[in-house]
């Protein structure tokens, strides 16, 4: 059986970072015409049970980690949930829509882009040095559409319990959010007419799922950050990750995360931030700092339900680019030229176009690595394959 790559590992609990107080503002890009709305959807989803004991301390926390990382490299099964509930709620998440300044005649193309745990909606849209690390501004020059959003549970969504919030929500609200805009509620005068999905890490994870469950919502999905394996753990590092992580309770680090409960998780440094999503000598510091700036908790939950990820798409017809940056540590310990698991995609796809890329010279975070912008290029490249 297929897994995410990252499912076996213990990685994605490095990309919660605790913010400081001051986080820097949303900034729409230069080259949109944009605005802010909430998407506001109903959505019913089948729900796993939290089925630990709630984390009461940190003690609580490193313990956690602890049985994580043993049942990875053990026989013994790691249960985190105790059931399954379906549960129909209405949820808001917090969005940006842009159509771009100078029309190209592909403004009715519509890129759906989810961010991965550890930041918000600003992954794609940082208010500094755009033109070097905004995903969303390189996209609108080129004329394409984009809705970029705040996964529940980050930025200025709604909050969920951390031992609630996980991949089955997220994963039918972005279908209905995909749906809506479809029908035009979302984006004012552009009609879209091919809707693409862009997805980093987690959120590759949700965009992923969808395609799995709703092969035709969508025309095609870029899932960067991402990685497959097929049984076989040996490209990850996965009893040696967990060292390079301090995951800690968000609200007990930051009084900017005093509203989130306990199931929210955070690493306490700059440094295991940049050790997991840069490569040295690939990035500029202050652009590390920078995302320290803007990084979000994760979820509990979030994490541990990436174990139900049932990535194999076998009805999707569309196209999909598998991809992520040289040295991820998450995806192939640090060397993914030799070991990128991607190199299963079209066994995840096998009825869509499907290619995998490696962008080399950056980490996890790719947005946030020297020559990003060279990335984008190649993703501009698969959207102009439309």
């Amino acid at each position: 059986m297929f897994s995410l790559v990252f499912l076996t590992a213990l990685t994605t609990f490095s990309l919660a970072s605790c913010a400081p107080n001051h986080s820097p503002p949303y900034v729409h890009p230069t080259s949109g015409n944009c605005i802010d709305l909430p998407l506001r959807e109903t959505v019913t989803s089948s729900n796993y049970v939290f089925g630990l004991p709630k984390f009461k301390s940190n003690f609580d926390v490193v313990g956690l980690l602890f049985d994580i990382a043993t049942s990875a490299v053990s026989s013994t099964p790691f249960v985190p949930f105790s059931g399954l509930e379906n549960v129909t709620a209405t949820y808001e998440a917090s969005a940006t829509f842009c159509s771009p300044k100078t029309m190209k005649g592909k403004e009715s193309t519509v890129l759906v882009a989810t961010h991965g745990l550890g930041y918000d909606r600003r992954y794609w849209a940082p208010g500094y040095k755009e033109d070097e690390y905004s995903f969303a501004e390189y996209a609108l020059k080129q004329g394409y559409s984009v809705l970029y959003y705040d996964r529940l549970g980050t930025g200025k969504s709604q909050i969920l319990s951390g031992y609630v919030n996980q991949l089955s929500i997220q994963t039918e609200l972005l279908a209905k959010i995909v749906k809506s805009v479809r029908a035009g509620k979302y984006t004012g005068k552009i009609q879209a007419e091919k809707i693409i999905l862009v997805g980093h890490s987690f959120g590759s994870s949700i965009s992923n799922e969808l395609v799995a469950t709703y092969p035709d919502l969508v025309e095609g999905a870029v899932l960067t950050g991402i990685g497959y394996d097929s049984g076989n753990s040996s490209t990850i590092a996965v009893p040696y990750i967990p060292s390079i992580f301090s995951n800690r309770i968000a609200s007990m680090q930051s009084s900017a995360f005093k509203h989130l409960d306990t199931g929210y998780l955070g690493f306490g440094d700059i440094y295991s931030h940049v050790e997991t999503f840069f490569h040295k000598p690939d990035y500029a510091e202050d652009v590390a700092k920078y995302a320290q700036d803007i990084a979000q908790p994760l979820a509990i939950a979030e994490f541990l339900s990436l174990n139900t990820v049932q990535p194999v798409a076998p009805e999707f017809k569309g196209k999909v680019l598998v991809t992520t940056g040289e040295f991820d540590i998450i995806i192939c310990s640090g060397n993914c030229v030799k070991t990128f698991a991607s190199r299963y995609y079209k066994e995840i796809f096998p009825m869509a176009d499907a290619e995998g890329y490696v962008h080399l010279g950056a980490g996890h975070g790719v947005n946030f690595n020297y020559n990003a912008t060279g990335f984008y290029k190649v993703i501009g490249n698969f959207l102009d394959g439309f």
